[in-house]
């Protein structure tokens, strides 16, 4: 006698992957708004300059890089943040 297929199914979980070209990496800008109304826009190591100073002059805190690039976005193609 046949039977249905009992074995249980996990669900299938679908993974998006991006490829992009090393000239689109490295030509990647970042922006970083800080609450107090300051903001920067540059490559990673100089949003991480710029906002580390900041910081440290400014507001008196010790930022990591890791600290500044969680915060930071990807400037969009029409030239701001915004996303």
């Amino acid at each position: 006698m046949w039977s249905p297929d009992r074995t249980v199914r996990e669900p299938v979980t679908w993974i998006r992957i991006v490829v992009v070209s090393p000239e689109e990496v490295i030509g990647l800008e970042l922006i970083v708004e800080c609450d107090c109304g300051w903001s920067c826009r540059g490559t990673e190591d100089e949003v991480v300059t710029a906002c580390t100073a900041h910081g440290r002059d400014v507001h008196g805190m010790d930022l990591t890089r890791e600290q500044v690039l969680a915060v930071s976005k990807p400037v969009e193609a029409d030239g701001d943040g915004a996303g």
